[in-house]
């Protein structure tokens, strides 16, 4: 972060010699920029003496050596209740490339007024792992004190004994480590000329394993010719990992229905629809589907609750750690009274780091493990990057996976079972704000949310964010931005085949700005214990909706901000998903431009419990919605639980049933199309045919466009259709040339979100 006064030099550009006034004796406004990797953060505070009516505009231009004069994005008034500021970003920059940034702010009240601030900031170098002086090796029989490549040392003794400080790097030899609980306590500040490295040594493929992979004898059940069981060991007792078969069985609470819990699902019927297995002190059980015999399979289960745990006592950490494979931690540790019953668990977390700050993860792997990459408390400036997650929870029902938090006093087995749990997650603790973290180049499988930031339940701040570039597939939801997001930014993801593609549970503060993202094959869920789809006949359902977009689950949000989807494609694939949900979403701007919605079955929306909202937002622009099979734009259901339910054929109709049902609001559906987008193929490629009705037909915006495309205007959608004309604005005419042309200053548009 760089934090500036107001500086008194001409921005470097003769386009950019404005002329200003301000009165002497008034407080001036100042700005923070927030540099991150590929983008920057500002934050315009304004003096009451300067705003007193709240209404100050800003206008923001930038250049770098290799990015010619460009205006960006409008920036978006924060919070009114106690902060009088501006937030705002620019996109898609270049990493450690110095931008120079002019932001131009205009007042009318009480007296016309306007301010200018000229600066430069340096955006973060990508991340690079490599070895310092102080090189210490291990390897999974390790053992001595010379830490050599000859002759290399234990890796828990040296990280649990405090070997470990600022400057060392721990380079791990082939082969598998049988390692769990280690500790590496930061007490005092490390920078980037002497981080602690923990590695792959060269050539190396070093797997930390918290598995119990010893044969074990099962004994078919007499009754149930599919029921399996054997004997526990204390090594993995109440392990809440099975996996027979590279399949992640699921943890059953109990075996059979009896008197205490006879509906509730169970291992004999696989009451979830799910393989699974139970367990108790002295036994574990699995029963899959097909019946399979567990004898004549790969079964592994876990023995260790967690691999490592860094405490940053909120010290600059400088922690790298890259190309290492984590395996199968997931066995809780149990509470239990004195009487031996157990109360209360501690769940397993794979990577745990707390009050963390400069950390980077870089291309490891994560197989089968509960709670890969966590971060708790106070946590900035924390990258994770080429890493890979693999799991099975992802693909259980939302009933199943809520259901692993249920614990009965009475059935000791249904304790440690939590297993709702993220790729990747922040988690401030209250009353935080995490600044500057940064999640891309990854690819999560098969977890309940692949990327998880923020805490809905607290006042917590998280700003700065940006996830990009990463795929995520096969999640219960893709991306969650919990609630007190300031400056999100996600973009060029690929989200696929999950009920849920984006979550905004809590829409207090903002801004937040989704563009260039590719949500596809989203598909409704069965559910069992759970809440259901209540039809607009009041019939009801035994699945869940999908949707591309989930925002917020009910309730008020206290100080409500703005979302911004730009260029996004989403893609409903059966006749219960939908493109987006909007659940009695208080959001004070939610804003969509040059978006596709495109869905398979009943309707690309569906709007529930919306009536008499009038400060209800919905404002769509060039948006393209389509809906295969019934052709509706969308359902509206003004009163959730009433049967009464509208739907519109056309985005026209949509304007102003939506605008009545709410009783105004910033409702406005205009210059949208509805028309089949023509991809290349929705199995697969979600790029433009080039007979696609939507190239062409978007509306510039800047920052996001750079103002400069192919063809006439930009395309709808995610992707850009490649032609071999390419056309640029100047000065709000346009001009095609045949090769990309040199940016050109916009010199008569003011850049506005409105």
């Amino acid at each position: 972060m760089k934090q500036t006064k107001p500086p008194s030099k001409i921005f470097a550009a003769a386009a950019f010699a404005l002329v200003f006034t301000l009165p002497a004796s008034a407080q001036q406004p100042t700005v923070q920029l927030f540099p991150s990797y590929h983008s920057i953060g500002y934050r315009i505070k304004l003096p009451a003496s300067f705003d007193a009516d709240t209404n100050a505009t800003a206008f923001v231009r930038y250049y770098s050596a290799n990015h010619p004069l460009d205006t960006g994005f409008a920036p978006y008034r924060f919070r009114q209740d106690t902060f009088n500021e501006l937030r705002g970003s620019l996109f898609m920059l270049q990493p450690n490339t110095k931008y120079h940034l002019q932001i131009t702010l205009t007042d009318s009240t009480p007296a016309l007024q306007t301010f200018t601030f000229n600066d430069s900031v340096t955006t973060r170098a990508e991340p690079a792992v490599q070895p310092t002086g102080n090189v210490k090796y291990v390897s999974p029989t390790g053992s001595g004190n010379a830490y050599t490549l000859a002759n290399p040392g234990n890796l828990a003794t040296l990280i649990n004994n405090n070997l470990v400080t600022c400057g060392t790097t721990v380079l791990l030899l082939d082969g598998v480590y049988d390692v769990s609980n280690l500790n590496l306590n930061i007490t005092s500040d490390c920078t980037p000329q002497t981080p602690i490295v923990i590695m792959a040594a060269p050539g190396a493929n070093p797997v930390m394993d918290g598995g119990f992979h010893q044969p074990l004898v099962w004994t078919q059940d007499p009754f149930d010719s599919t029921l399996y069981s054997a004997p526990n060991q204390t090594a993995f007792n109440y392990t809440s990992l099975c996996i027979m078969g590279n399949e992640r069985l699921y943890p059953y609470a109990i075996l059979s229905p009896n008197g205490s819990f006879p509906n509730y699902p169970s291992l004999l019927n696989l009451g979830y629809g799910h393989s699974g297995f139970y367990r108790d002190k002295n036994s574990i059980w699995i029963k899959t589907a097909e019946g399979k015999n567990p004898n004549f399979h790969s079964v592994i289960l876990s023995k260790s609750i967690n691999c490592l745990t860094v405490e940053g006592n909120n010290k600059q950490c400088y922690l790298r750690i890259k190309g290492i494979t984590f395996r199968y931690y997931s066995k809780p540790n149990l509470l239990s009274d004195f009487w031996g019953n157990y109360t209360g668990s501690y769940l397993p977390q794979t990577l745990y780091f707390k009050d963390v700050n400069h950390v980077l993860i870089d291309s490891c792997r994560f197989e089968y493990s509960n709670f890969p990459v966590s971060f708790y408390g106070n946590c900035n400036y924390n990258t994770i990057i080429n890493c890979v997650i693999r799991d099975g929870t992802g693909l259980w029902g939302h009933g199943a996976f809520k259901a692993t938090r249920d614990e009965f006093y009475l059935v000791q087995s249904s304790f440690g079972r939590g297993l709702e749990n993220c790729g990747i997650y922040f988690k401030p603790s209250p009353g935080a704000t995490l600044t500057g973290n940064v999640i891309f180049n990854n690819q999560i499988h098969g977890v309940v949310a692949g990327i998880a930031a923020g805490n809905v339940d607290v006042n917590a701040v998280m700003q700065e964010t940006d996830i990009y570039n990463n795929t995520i597939d096969n999640c219960y939801d893709g991306i969650d931005g919990l609630n007190g997001q300031v400056n999100l930014r996600i973009w060029h993801n690929d989200i696929a085949r999950g009920p849920v593609g984006l979550s905004f549970i809590g829409g207090r503060f903002g801004p937040r700005y989704v563009f260039r993202n590719v949500v596809h094959h989203t598909s409704h869920r069965k559910n069992v214990n759970d809440i259901t789809f209540v039809h607009c006949n009041n019939t009801m359902s035994d699945k869940i909706w999908g949707t591309g977009i989930k925002m917020n689950a009910g309730g008020t949000t206290p100080n409500p901000g703005a979302l911004f989807l730009m260029h996004n494609t989403f893609h409903a694939a059966d006749t219960l998903a939908f493109a987006m949900y909007l659940w009695q979403t208080d959001w004070r701007k939610l804003y969509s431009r040059n978006n596709i919605y495109y869905n398979e079955g009943m309707s690309t929306f569906f709007f529930d419990n919306v009536a008499n909202n009038p400060t209800y937002s919905f404002n769509s622009h060039f948006d393209n919605y389509f809906s295969g099979s019934s052709g509706a734009v969308a359902i509206v259901q003004p009163v959730n639980g009433q049967p009464v339910c509208h739907t519109y054929f056309s985005p026209a109709q949509l304007d102003t049933g939506l605008r009545n049902i709410t009783m105004g609001g910033d409702v406005e559906v205009k210059f949208a199309r509805h028309a089949h987008p023509q991809f290349v193929a929705t199995d697969s490629n979600f790029r433009l045919q080039c007979t696609s009705p939507m190239i062409d037909n978007g509306t510039i915006l800047h920052g996001i466009n750079n103002r400069s495309f192919y063809g006439l205007k930009p395309d709808i959608g995610a992707y850009e259709f490649m032609k071999t004309i390419v056309s640029t604005v100047i000065n709000d005419t346009i001009v095609q040339t045949d090769t990309l042309p040199h940016f050109t200053f916009l010199g008569n548009t003011t850049a506005s979100y409105t």
